[in-house]
């Protein structure tokens, strides 16, 4: 049995997943019963008060948002010096886990999978970025950080896009700066990467490398040099899909190259535009998932049953998390290794990874830690040119001509029966309530 902590009024029971800033524990509520997540801020970060912040909008803008296809926030507080969020516990993986773990024993994952998670989390963007608050006003938030690390595909079939922590809306306690860059390096967009203001997007781009690296199962901007990813980023510099895997179905290659346009007016305008092309091609190709399909392929190729491939110890081979802690106080994680969620093969990828804060970069020296003795970086590949918009009509032609359902909560759609939107939790000291 593991070892547990008492953290306020939460038993923390094992840590899933441990950053630069923050850890998170599988955990239960004493006074509920109820398994939930802890995110907790680290020690050596307690005093930053950019990141406080940062931390603290991520509860505001995230309590603001009720959709099942968005990690629900339960609680904010601060035990001692520590500030910590109570988050819905989603068992399974994150799309990095499954990239991963297909890597490694060298399956491709499904893409009737693939193509239902993309499409769940084009639902909560949708939702994100039309929210409105109580007077009608939009909030216009954009995540800024839609990465592989931040969907969670869970062995009851639900997807799950988290971390509002860098989000930007109308309704956030701080503001950010024109020039400041917030996300992860090789998940940016072009005008994020140059500081430029942001609209939602800019998280469609982030979609589609997401989308780009999952049906290819191949990083795309990853390299040594985070000044080079940012440069191929800008540019919109990659190799195309279907030559990285000549086997991706033409009409894929289409949506990923238009969600990765360069240039914003030539991206989809909506995440609703790139759900409807995605429904579009999973229903003309038989590749329509439900939910209990998703679920039944999850726990029979991830969950706790799973047969393990040879010789892996963990996701990624890493030192496993079911060691305490060099303080010798960290919980002990003994559950089977698929539940585990640790650093992976993915953010191995030479720092494309590395979260960007504002005050918060400089204070480890800045982006850029390139070693002296690394060899110089191959020369780019010359820059992918997006597909034209498409023809007037073509929207009607994949959707309402072929009797597709339309997106939840879009125009014709059935009505979704949801809670009124949550007030942000408090603030509150120790551990009761």
């Amino acid at each position: 049995m593991s070892r547990s902590q008492q953290f306020g009024r939460y038993e923390l029971l094992d840590r899933v997943n441990v950053g630069g800033m923050a850890e998170i524990f599988r955990a239960r509520d004493t006074q509920s019963g109820a398994i939930c997540a802890v995110k907790r801020i680290l020690p050596e970060i307690a005093d930053d008060d950019e990141f406080v912040r940062m931390f603290r909008d991520e509860a505001k803008v995230a309590s603001l948002l009720e959709h099942p296809n968005i990690c629900k926030i339960f609680d904010l507080g601060r035990v001692d010096s520590q500030w910590f969020l109570a988050l819905q516990y989603v068992e399974g993986l994150d799309l990095r886990g499954l990239f991963d773990q297909a890597n490694r024993v060298g399956v491709r994952l499904p893409r009737a999978l693939l193509l239902h998670a993309f499409m769940r989390v084009c639902e909560g963007l949708e939702y994100a970025h039309r929210k409105r608050d109580e007077a009608g006003r939009p909030l216009n938030v954009v995540h800024r950080d839609v990465s592989p690390q931040n969907v969670l595909v869970g062995f009851d079939g639900e997807v799950k896009l988290i971390d509002f922590g860098i989000a930007k809306s109308n309704g956030k306690l701080s503001k950010t700066q024109v020039g400041t860059i917030k996300g992860k390096y090789g998940y940016m967009s072009p005008e994020q990467v140059r500081g430029l203001p942001l609209d939602h997007r800019s998280d469609l781009f982030s979609l589609g490398i997401c989308m780009y690296e999952l049906f290819t199962q191949q990083r795309l901007f990853a390299s040594d040099n985070e000044l080079l990813i940012m440069e191929r980023i800008k540019e919109a510099e990659f190799v195309p899909p279907r030559s990285a895997d000549p086997t991706l179905p033409e009409p894929i290659e289409q949506i990923i190259m238009r969600a990765l346009a360069r240039d914003v007016a030539d991206r989809y305008a909506s995440a609703a535009d790139l759900y409807a092309d995605l429904q579009a091609f999973a229903y003309s190709e038989g590749l329509v998932w439900s939910k209990d399909q998703v679920a039944d392929y999850m726990q029979r190729t991830f969950g706790p049953g799973a047969a393990k491939p040879s010789g892996a110890a963990g996701l990624n081979g890493h030192e496993s998390l079911n060691k305490p802690s060099s303080a010798g106080d960290g919980p002990v994680d003994e559950r089977p290794t698929s539940r585990r969620v640790q650093e992976s093969l993915m953010s191995d990828n030479k720092g494309s990874d590395l979260d960007v804060f504002e005050g918060l970069a400089s204070k480890r020296g800045g982006p850029s830690r390139v070693p002296s003795n690394a060899a110089p970086p191959p020369p780019p590949p010359s820059r992918s040119v997006p597909p034209p918009p498409p023809p007037p009509g073509r929207r009607a032609a994949t959707q309402m001509g072929l009797g597709l359902p339309p997106m939840p909560g879009m125009p014709g759609a059935p009505p979704r029966t949801s809670t009124p939107p949550i007030a942000p939790p408090p603030c509150r000291q120790g551990g009761a309530p």
